[in-house]
């Protein structure tokens, strides 16, 4: 159940998921204007929620995550209700989903942490419609091997089922523009020889 005053920019009530604790801090940085409104929207983190439309489904990065909401003096609604779940980090629980027009994430071994053996999860991107995507490594360090044949992300186009590219090592690679709306990465990992990950942006 989802239900909070809407507006276009969710500027009066909304309410904020993020991967860390919502503080009055996290609330202050947002600020009103048009700018802060801008940034403050659609990012995989600290994104502001208003309507009767139910959100996506948020998977944090880490063991911890934050919800935090805020209301004005005027127009009041029903509300939200969410449930929660611990899952495990190694099952990619059947994958993560991205559907704003620009965000960055990270592989879900997290920040500070070399990502695991034996490991296939999928990370599906959906921007609106009538918009093609690009892809932006901002950190990689996948297993470098001729071929990438041990530890590689393949990105493929979900529409056509074709791979558009595979990549691995420790060298960013070119921005990867999509002939499509909708993107998967998969990232596929051998028994051996575990390496810091890859965090990008779309």
């Amino acid at each position: 159940h989802f239900d909070v005053e809407a507006d276009d920019r969710c500027a009066a009530d909304y309410a904020v998921i993020s991967n860390k604790p919502i503080t009055k801090a996290v609330f202050n940085d947002m600020g009103t204007d048009d700018r802060a409104l801008e940034k403050s929207q659609n990012t995989a983190s600290g994104s502001r929620l208003c309507g009767d439309i139910l959100p996506q489904p948020f998977t944090s990065s880490a063991n911890q995550i934050g919800v935090g909401f805020f209301s004005d003096y005027t127009t009041s609604a029903g509300g939200f209700l969410l449930t929660y779940e611990a899952i495990n980090r190694s099952s990619c629980h059947g994958g993560f989903h991205f559907s704003s027009h620009h965000g960055i994430f990270e592989d879900d071994s997290g920040p500070s942490v070399n990502y695991g053996p034996n490991v296939n999860c999928s990370y599906f991107i959906t921007v609106p419609a009538n918009h093609i995507m690009s892809l932006k490594f901002l950190s990689l360090g996948i297993e470098p091997s001729p071929g990438c044949k041990f530890d590689y992300i393949n990105i493929w186009d979900v529409d056509t089922g074709h791979l558009l590219r595979r990549i691995c090592g420790l060298s960013f690679p070119d921005i990867v523009v999509t002939p499509g709306r909708r993107v998967r990465l998969q990232m596929v990992t051998d028994a051996s020889l575990e390496y810091t990950g890859f965090v990008v942006s779309y």
